[in-house]
């Protein structure tokens, strides 16, 4: 059972890194943007605005989403806030 178990992870090691190799370079930017998370804190700074209204956008849908990891601990994803300038910069230039 352990040697099976061995190969199995074995495999899908080989399978991740084949992925990856596969990968662009852009493509490897964009998995680590969506993979990276930021504190409540630091996004509200990125975002130019205080973490009290970071927090109401987000539960309210007008801002980017915060991912709930225990009671008293949030992020906020790095691709979440990247897609919600892109968003904000294209309302701003269609009006």
């Amino acid at each position: 059972m352990g040697a099976s178990l061995l190969y199995l992870s074995s495999c899908v090691w080989h399978a991740v890194a084949h992925k990856e190799a596969a990968m662009t370079k852009e493509e490897k930017h964009q998995t680590k943007l969506l993979a990276a998370d930021e504190r409540p804190e630091e996004a509200a700074s990125t975002l130019n605005c205080n973490v009290r209204t970071l927090e109401r956008r987000s539960s309210d849908g007008t801002g980017p989403k915060m991912i709930r990891i225990s009671p008293r601990n949030r992020r906020v994803r790095l691709g979440e806030i990247s897609g919600f300038l892109d968003k904000s910069e294209d309302a701003c230039s269609a009006a």
